[in-house]
């Protein structure tokens, strides 16, 4: 548990709306999923309850720390849902004043409601069906994610804290630093 895997550009704290824990978490699932599944994944997200410290701290990053941050054995999935589905689960990102997601998304919270949401810089098409990376626990109804049940999912058959570590040992290898930024993913309008 003590074996440094990693390193951090500076600290990664964990807050609402958006912080930059959030964003690396997030930015990571999507990455892996979609390297798993050899496919395309439309946006990542994780329940904000499921980040388990406050921080990660600058510098040296061990096995250990990781499972702090992912205690739990959530296994990473995949789920199928239109875009008319999606608006309950921007209206839970919002009513909980942000979740961490990944890169793709772009949305708007007034008065704990979403006003405004993208994937990609476009709008949601009702008819559309959008592929979201998430874990086990959130797509089975989790935090009061009950739109999530009964729609198609796909297992990646992976645990989530096992795809955090092996993400960090690769930008290890390819001697890059763990890092984000905040970037207005997720907006509180005043």
């Amino acid at each position: 548990m003590n074996e440094v895997i990693g390193q951090t550009a500076k600290e990664l704290t964990k807050a609402k709306p958006e912080s930059t824990l959030g964003n690396w978490s997030a930015d990571m699932v999507h990455q892996k999923v979609e390297a798993y599944t050899r496919s395309k994944i439309d946006f990542a997200l994780l329940n904000y309850g499921g980040l388990r410290i406050p921080a990660l701290p600058a510098g040296d990053i061990t096995t250990g720390k990781i499972f702090e941050l992912m205690p739990f054995d959530n296994i990473l999935v995949v789920v199928e849902m239109t875009g008319d589905e999606l608006l309950p689960l921007f209206d839970r990102i919002a009513e909980e004043g942000g979740w961490p997601v990944s890169k793709h998304i772009r949305l708007k919270i007034q008065n704990g409601k979403a006003v405004d949401g993208t994937i990609d810089g476009k709008k949601l098409r009702n008819d559309q069906v959008y592929r979201i990376a998430t874990n086990d626990y959130v797509a089975n109804g989790g935090d009061q994610c009950t739109f999530f049940k009964d729609k198609k999912q796909i297992s990646t058959g992976k645990l989530l804290r096992d795809a955090m570590l092996e993400y960090v040992k690769a930008e290890t290898a390819a001697n890059r630093l763990l890092d984000a930024n905040i970037e207005g993913r997720v907006f509180l309008l005043k």
